[in-house]
C-alpha cells in the first residue's frame, strides 16, 4: 500500500491499546481495537523506514510516541485536575502552545498559536530520537517531530479543525511532492 503514498497522514480516533506501551488500562481508556493499532504501527514503521512525510494528528501523534518507544498519560484529568484538553463529549477546546526554538514546527506556525484540542490523554515518556516541538501552559506535551530531513511532525490537537492551521498541510503536501520527485527520479527507466 505504502508504494502507491507520498506522505502518510495518522488521524484521531480511540485510544490506543494500553498494553501497547506495556500499561494495564485505566477506566477512562476506551475499548481497545488492536487491528487498527496494528494496522496504524506498520503503515507508521514502513513510512518511516522509506523517509516519507508523516503528520500525525491527536491519536497519531500518540501513534507515532509509542512506536518509537514512549509512553502516554492515560487520563490527563487524574493528573492535571481538570478536563481542560476536552470540553465534554465532542466538543472541542481552544488552547494556546508554545512551540520549541529551532523546531520545524516553530518554523511553520511560529512562537504560539492557539489550536483546537480534543484529547484526554497525553505524551508522557517521549519515543526514541524524537523532539517535543510544543507544549501547553500546562506543560502537557502537544507536538513531536523527529528531526532530519524527512518531515515526520505529529501535533496533538486537530489542525483540520481550524483555517490557521493550514499551513502544517501545505508543508506536508510540499514535502509528498518533493518526495514523490525523489521517488520517480529513483524508479529504474
Amino acid at each position: 500500500m505504502l508504494d502507491s503514498l507520498h506522505a502518510l497522514v495518522i488521524t484521531g480516533g480511540y485510544d490506543l491499546d494500553p498494553a501497547a506501551y506495556g500499561q494495564e488500562p485505566h477506566p477512562a481508556t476506551d475499548h481497545p481495537r488492536p487491528g487498527r493499532d496494528a494496522w496504524e504501527f506498520a503503515l507508521l514503521r514502513g513510512a518511516l523506514q522509506r523517509g516519507m512525510p508523516v503528520l500525525g494528528i491527536c491519536r497519531g501523534t500518540q501513534v507515532l510516541n509509542v512506536a518509537l518507544g514512549g509512553t502516554l498519560h492515560q487520563h490527563l484529568p487524574d493528573i492535571l485536575g481538570h478536563s481542560g484538553h476536552r470540553a465534554g463529549n465532542g466538543v472541542f477546546t481552544r488552547l494556546p502552545v508554545h512551540t520549541a526554538s529551532g523546531t520545524r514546527l516553530a518554523e511553520l506556525i511560529g512562537e504560539s498559536a492557539d489550536v483546537p484540542c480534543y484529547h484526554h490523554q497525553a505524551i508522557d515518556q517521549v519515543g526514541e530520537g524524537l523532539v517535543v516541538s510544543a507544549v501547553d501552559v500546562d506543560g502537557v506535551i502537544e507536538a513531536l517531530e523527529l528531526p532530519g530531513d524527512t518531515f515526520v511532525l505529529a501535533v496533538q490537537w486537530h489542525p483540520e479543525k481550524s483555517l490557521d492551521d493550514l499551513r502544517l498541510f501545505k508543508a506536508l503536501v510540499d514535502a509528498a511532492s518533493g518526495y514523490a520527485g525523489r521517488q520517480s527520479q529513483a524508479e529504474p527507466r
